[in-house]
């Protein structure tokens, strides 16, 4: 098999130390920066309803394009039907940016939730006083609705597209057999690219947020042993469960 080009050790030591700096001036900063926060984690200067307003409107325009990307998927993949039988030149110009526009919806959904669940929590509210507790909750919490119809529809036109059966809430289990039943080349695709995200949590940006953790510790002078035992846990895990891979292939 051919190999790229290799990387001489002084390179690849060069190219770590790179990483390395670029950390510590992260956290440097990131740390910096939070010496003057208050016990919720933010600036006095920056309260978390001027930080909501910011993201709640990028979240609407990502549940926007997401909803565009499906449209222009679904249209794409009828017109693709419709000329499978006659034109074979349009046939290939519509199959790639049938797919494209499917997967773009995808990406773009996982993010809006990622950024909705940010949004649930910081508007989140716990106080507790000694009579009881009280806890409020955002408007925000109305985005779950959004995102369940958005993840209905984005598992139904993947269905109706790749003309495969996947529940809208899948099992890990219904997911591997959908991953199987894409052609070859996406596949192998799909898995080069995972392999590059696992590589680049494990060697270099779960490393990294270890340092910036470590600079707000030293900056702020408080324990961040919660933040630290999320980061270990992620860390773990996803170099555990390569454990389930030799198990299955070496066995």
């Amino acid at each position: 098999m051919k190999q790229g080009k290799q990387l001489t050790t002084g390179k690849r030591i060069l190219r770590n130390l790179g990483w390395m700096i670029l950390a510590g001036l992260a956290g440097g900063i990131v740390g910096y920066t939070t010496a003057s926060f208050d016990f919720r984690g933010l600036p006095n200067g920056i309260p978390a309803d001027s930080i909501l307003w910011f993201t709640r409107p990028v979240l609407i325009l990502l549940s926007i394009l997401t909803a565009y990307f499906l449209w222009q998927a679904r249209k794409l993949h009828t017109q693709y039907l419709a000329a499978e039988a006659m034109d074979d030149d349009l046939v290939d110009e519509l199959y790639p940016k049938t797919f494209r526009y499917l997967e773009y919806a995808t990406i773009l959904y996982n993010v809006a939730i990622s950024l909705a669940l940010f949004n649930i929590l910081l508007g989140a509210k716990f106080i507790i006083e000694e009579n009881g507790a009280t806890m409020s909750f955002p408007f925000d919490y109305a985005f779950i609705i959004l995102m369940i119809i958005g993840q209905i529809l984005v598992f139904k036109t993947t269905q109706k597209i790749r003309n495969y059966k996947l529940s809208a809430f899948p099992t890990v289990k219904e997911v591997k057999d959908y991953m199987y039943s894409l052609d070859e080349g996406e596949q192998q695709a799909n898995f080069e690219q995972a392999f590059v995200i696992q590589f680049n949590l494990n060697q270099r940006i779960l490393p990294i947020l270890y340092l910036v953790v470590f600079f707000i510790e030293m900056v702020t002078q408080t324990n961040q042993l919660v933040a630290y035992a999320v980061i270990l846990f992620i860390h773990a895990f996803i170099n555990c469960m390569q454990y389930q891979m030799v198990r299955r292939y070496f066995k």
